[in-house]
């Protein structure tokens, strides 16, 4: 008798039959200058982030550091040295829904990651 391999799931199984296409930010609030709604939808293609892993891959090795200390003055803490397909996989099959709520003294902010 063979082991079968185990699943953590049901969505074990799902994502690999049907990857997601798409990451999803949405983005909802209020302007503090005039109170009015904010509404910000992007919905970015799987296959473009797994191109810019790749592409990371052609930073040449004297650049790197240069990218790492912009992208950290940016407020992202991102070693572009340590990114890697397998991590963006990782990513994707763990990302079922995100939302963070940012709230200030002005305004009210939700932001929401799924994929599709």
């Amino acid at each position: 008798m063979q082991n079968e391999p185990e699943t953590s799931g049901p969505a074990a199984g799902a994502a690999t039959l049907n990857p997601p296409k798409y990451l999803h930010v949405n983005v909802d609030g209020t302007d503090p200058k005039d109170g009015e709604p904010i509404h910000v939808n992007v919905r970015l293609p799987i296959g473009l982030l797994r191109v810019g892993v790749r592409f990371a891959n052609f930073i040449p090795p004297s650049a790197r550091q240069q990218v790492n200390d912009e992208l950290r003055k940016q407020g992202m803490d991102v070693d572009v040295n340590q990114i890697s397909p397998e991590d963006l996989r990782e990513l994707i099959d763990n990302l079922k829904d995100l939302t963070i709520d940012v709230d200030r003294p002005d305004a009210k902010v939700r932001v929401s990651i799924y994929t599709e």
